[in-house]
């Protein structure tokens, strides 16, 4: 009977930390070191007439499941992470043209995935990879999207232990 209870209240709190886990896409608690920007200097795609950049932010019916980061067509893009290579990754599977990875953490970034969009890869699959190593050149994600005036970006997405959070706190110091 003491263990039956003591298995049902394990569960309660487990549920209730899966419930807070998951309503947390701030991320506040990244729980691993501060990652490095993809790009040169962090610099963030805000808003422009094709759209706003940030986590959580409006797309049609959905949300905008990762952070955009500026940059210029050919611009060296580095990893976040310390980690390997999972994949290749395919925003659109209608037009394999715009590329990116699937990166899986190790060491200190052990538990978190990083997908990354919107640029040719230099890295082939099962890459140890290490944060400010170059992974890659941007594509001109702009040029998908004729008159939009969509500003060239890196899209960036974030798993920490299987759930998506916001990726930019993980840059914040």
């Amino acid at each position: 009977m003491n263990i039956t209870r003591a298995i049902l209240a394990l569960s309660v709190v487990a549920i209730a930390l899966r419930a807070r886990s998951a309503s947390n896409s701030n991320a506040a608690d990244t729980g691993a070191t501060h990652l490095r920007y993809p790009n040169s200097d962090g610099a963030n795609r805000n808003c422009d007439p094709a759209g706003c950049g940030h986590y959580g932010a409006p797309r049609g019916s959905r949300k905008h499941s990762g952070h955009d980061f500026l940059v210029s067509p050919g611009q060296t893009i580095v990893s976040p992470i310390q980690g390997y290579v999972r994949r290749f990754a395919y925003p659109y599977g209608d037009d394999l043209r715009w590329k990116g990875l699937l990166i899986i953490g190790e060491g200190p970034h052990q538990g978190l995935a990083v997908k990354m969009f919107y640029f040719q890869p230099s890295v082939s699959s099962g890459t140890q990879v290490v944060p400010g190593q170059v992974i890659g050149k941007a594509q001109d994600i702009a040029a998908k999207y004729p008159g939009s005036r969509m500003q060239p970006h890196v899209h960036l997405e974030i798993e920490k232990d299987g759930q998506r959070v916001n990726p930019l706190p993980f840059f914040q110091n």
